[in-house]
């Protein structure tokens, strides 16, 4: 599958896979699947845990946490929540997820995926200052 954003082809843009993972998820919730969900949100964290760069901070204290290590405790938290719904061991096999809990998961990763960065010469055309304006001075 090929995505599009304003006419332009992102089937190079590392973060596509991530993105077609989490529109899977999307269409099993509209299906009811709320498992079959969380695996898509599950698989489109994998795919943001290898495409982000954060670094994990190991037994570091949580105080001590770089920006990115702290990224990398969210994605994890989230990850760990979305694989309880497929691992079924002695403590996750009692876990059953409404389909609001599994649309927020989804949400979280899709809101995850927003902040892992885009290739290059996308992000230094967007990141771009706009031309100088006037701004009104305060009242």
């Amino acid at each position: 599958m090929v995505l599009l954003h304003q006419g332009r082809l992102l089937a190079d843009d590392p973060r596509a896979e991530a993105a077609q993972l989490l529109r899977a998820a999307r269409r099993r919730l509209l299906d009811d699947d709320i498992d079959g969900a969380m695996l898509e949100a599950r698989r489109a964290l994998e795919r943001i845990k290898e495409r982000s760069g954060w670094k994990w901070p190991g037994g570091k204290d949580r105080l001590q946490r770089t920006q990115d290590e702290r990224w990398a405790w969210i994605r994890f938290a989230v990850e760990d929540q979305t694989s309880a719904a497929v691992h079924r061991d002695a403590v996750t096999s009692a876990f059953t997820y409404s389909r609001n809990e599994a649309r927020a998961l989804v949400s979280i990763a899709a809101a995850l995926l927003t902040v892992v960065d885009e290739p290059p010469e996308r992000s230094e055309r967007v990141r771009q200052p706009a031309p100088h304006t006037r701004a009104a001075p305060f009242s």
